[in-house]
């Protein structure tokens, strides 16, 4: 960890006091950590069952990015279709409309917070906004598609790594979601003991950006071919979405939240009979995502990903099954 550490950007915090009353504190209980050490994985010291103290709540720019999911103009904000770089005419599309789902819907807050016996560290707090919401039944859902994209950073990572005879490609990895209650709070007016919140650690306090939002962020390699690389190896069935975080002086990406959008089945009485109707979604079966939120938001390839797909077959009509065929 301490090469990670070496490698991030440092990056003060302009206009944030951090409150010193050290009655203003959060006691949480580590109740559920579904990340296992991996290489796709940013994993830190809390494991579950241990209690942790945090301090030093705040709700600066450094984590403002993280609450553009829920805006739905926040979502369809990009540049017009001439601004974009693509590769082809036919590769330019507009980002069609986002449907209903989970993650879009159910809000959440975000607090930068400190460890008192961790200085130096970067923990992100989140929290739904509606009491009702904060059950602890909760933290699985919560917590599934860091999990899972984690799993899909493995193999991209290893896939990347083979593939190079020299020096190793940046790395993407997912801070471990850890799911907790909280025990005891000195901010009773936000916090309610029994509430059920997640933690996330990164390895130094660096200002979360958006790689894959909505077609207007910079174009990042390791991120773009990433977001590719999910939409095959998941055979059309599944999409990396939201991919936020930080971005260290390697190269290397730590994502924070990000979401995971699964197919929209056709006719299917379980999860597992799905068939891929025009696109991935998270869940149910009715709504869904086009083709066209893959294409809006990977019109190019960068050059990593001819290490998985060299023709680009993930494309409408070029062998990829992601409409039924």
């Amino acid at each position: 960890m301490g090469n990670v550490i070496e490698s991030c950007r440092h990056w003060r915090i302009p206009g944030v006091e951090f409150a010193d009353d050290g009655d203003r504190v959060l006691q949480l209980k580590v109740l559920h950590a579904p990340v296992d050490s991996s290489e796709g994985a940013f994993l830190s010291w809390i494991s579950e069952g241990d209690s942790v103290n945090i301090t030093d709540l705040s709700s600066g720019p450094e984590i403002e990015v993280l609450s553009w999911r829920y805006s739905e103009q926040s979502r369809n904000a990009r540049p017009s279709g001439g601004e974009r770089p693509v590769m082809s005419k036919e590769d330019d599309v507009e980002l069609p409309p986002w449907p209903e789902q989970r993650c879009f819907s159910v809000h959440h807050r975000f607090w930068h917070v400190s460890f008192p016996t961790k200085p130096g560290w970067f923990g992100i707090l989140q929290m739904a906004s509606n009491p009702e919401q904060r059950v602890l039944e909760s933290l699985d859902v919560d917590t599934e598609a860091s999990a899972a994209i984690a799993a899909y950073a493995r193999k991209f990572n290893l896939q990347q790594a083979a593939d190079q005879t020299h020096d190793a490609p940046p790395a993407i990895k997912v801070a471990a979601p850890i799911g907790c209650q909280i025990v005891d709070s000195g901010l009773i007016s936000m916090f309610s003991i029994g509430d059920a919140v997640v933690l996330y650690v990164l390895p130094c306090v660096q200002k979360v950006e958006k790689f894959i939002f909505n077609g207007a962020e910079a174009y990042v390699d390791v991120a773009q071919a990433f977001f590719h690389f999910v939409a095959l190896s998941s055979g059309g069935k599944e999409l990396a979405y939201d991919l936020q975080g930080i971005e260290t002086n390697d190269g290397d990406i730590f994502l924070v939240d990000p979401a995971l959008l699964k197919v929209n089945g056709r006719n299917a009485p379980c999860a597992d009979d799905m068939v891929p109707t025009c696109g991935p979604f998270l869940g149910g079966f009715t709504g869904g995502l086009e083709w066209g939120h893959f294409q809006a938001l990977h019109s190019r390839c960068s050059p990593l990903c001819r290490v998985f797909d060299p023709h680009r077959a993930v494309r409408l009509g070029r062998g990829f099954t992601c409409c039924g065929n």
